[in-house]
């Protein structure tokens, strides 16, 4: 059974020719391995215990952060301490992830401190609102002019 290794851009990959097994070992497995093997029997590695710690931070980080950005896409304003209790969080954490976020501009939000109140939805230009009031307009004065119609129909038959 002949085994091939390929390095390629810190993977490795092993491929053996009886295609029963290939496996892919990623840049930290080979680090961990090579500290594991370098390593006596009493020393521990503090880089391979705070890796993973710091890979779970990111991690809830990063989900802390998508659950802020559904809330932002559903809700226009929520109270904060309800806000944190959706999310399982403290509303001091909460707050200072919504901070970082808005500072990053992944999300718009301004906090209300003494109302405790977080607003997600961005203030609309003068443009915008008046494009939005001529649309609203516009279709009031196609179902006036429908219903307009739809009456004198109704009387040319009723006649």
């Amino acid at each position: 059974m002949n085994h091939i290794a390929v390095d390629n851009m810190n993977h490795k990959f092993r491929f053996s020719t009886n295609g029963s097994s290939i496996s892919q070992e990623g840049l930290f497995n080979q680090q961990h391995q090579q500290q594991s093997s370098s390593m006596g029997d009493g020393e521990t590695s503090s880089t391979s215990s705070s890796l993973p710690d710091h890979w779970n931070s990111v991690f809830l980080r990063r989900i802390i952060q998508h659950n802020i950005c559904i809330v932002a896409e559903y809700y226009k304003h929520i109270i904060l301490p309800r806000l944190a209790a959706v999310m399982q969080l403290d509303p001091a954490t909460t707050e200072l992830e919504i901070s970082s976020m808005v500072s990053d501009g992944s999300v718009y939000a301004k906090i209300d401190r003494p109302a405790s109140l977080v607003r997600f939805l961005a203030p609309k230009s003068p443009e915008a609102i008046l494009t939005d009031w001529a649309a609203d307009i516009d279709h009031m004065l196609r179902l006036v002019e429908t219903t307009s119609h739809l009456i004198n129909k109704e009387n040319m038959t009723a006649q």
